[in-house]
């Protein structure tokens, strides 16, 4: 690919941050209720992936709410059928990434919201019959082992969620210390690579990414 995976998704989120305040600075206020921000995760998303598209090469894929079914085990043993629906998806030549994204308007519920997207996507991995489905479904089925796997977390906050900062309580995370911790907890199935979080507009708005190797792909075929 002549670039750097870690490279190529670092610059994608750099232009998606400054599409963001390229927007914001143009007097555009997509959020509805001047008092309380919201800006929904779909636009992450959409940025993120037309972001990496317009530097990746020729026969890129991008996709949005890809469904994947898959079958887990609980402890006694019973199989469960599911279906994650991906927020967003990119296939660049033999890398894909899973893409799943958040705002964290109540931060403590999202971040648990987006580790429990991320572990979704782990036991999909796990799933060798569903991997093996999944892999019929990319361009180049012969050569399925080729194929590497990533998955992008993306997420916003607003450090007041208030235009009356002083009627409502400052909103910080520790973004590097979130991403720590979906590590550790799924250290066995993936590889931490990059993360970053990078203030957009007013010194108000935040957008981060964090960016793994799905280990628990390996084993494909």
């Amino acid at each position: 690919m002549g670039t750097n995976i870690t490279d190529k998704v670092q610059s994608a989120f750099d232009t998606t941050c400054d599409e963001y305040g390229r927007i914001f600075k143009t007097g555009f206020e997509p959020w509805a209720n001047d008092e309380r921000y919201s800006i929904h995760e779909t636009n992450q998303v959409m940025n993120f992936m037309k972001s990496y598209k317009s530097s990746a090469d020729d026969g890129c894929i991008t996709w949005a709410e890809l469904s994947v079914p898959y079958v887990t085990i609980d402890n006694n043993g019973v199989e469960h059928k599911k279906t994650n629906h991906l927020d967003g998806f990119i296939i660049d030549g033999y890398n894909v990434f899973f893409i799943e994204a958040k705002r964290f308007s109540r931060k403590n519920k999202k971040i648990d919201e987006l580790g429990n997207d991320l572990s979704a996507i782990i036991d999909f991995g796990k799933d060798r019959a569903a991997k093996e489905q999944f892999m019929n479904r990319l361009p180049d089925k012969a050569n399925k082992q080729n194929y590497n796997f990533y998955c992008i977390l993306l997420a916003d906050v607003w450090n007041y969620r208030n235009k009356r900062k002083n009627e409502t309580k400052r909103i910080d995370i520790d973004w590097k210390k979130i991403v720590k911790d979906y590590s550790n907890k799924n250290s066995d199935n993936i590889t931490y690579l990059d993360c970053a979080n990078k203030e957009v507009y007013d010194s108000n708005y935040n957008l981060a990414y964090a960016l793994f190797n799905l280990n628990c792909f390996k084993s494909l075929v």
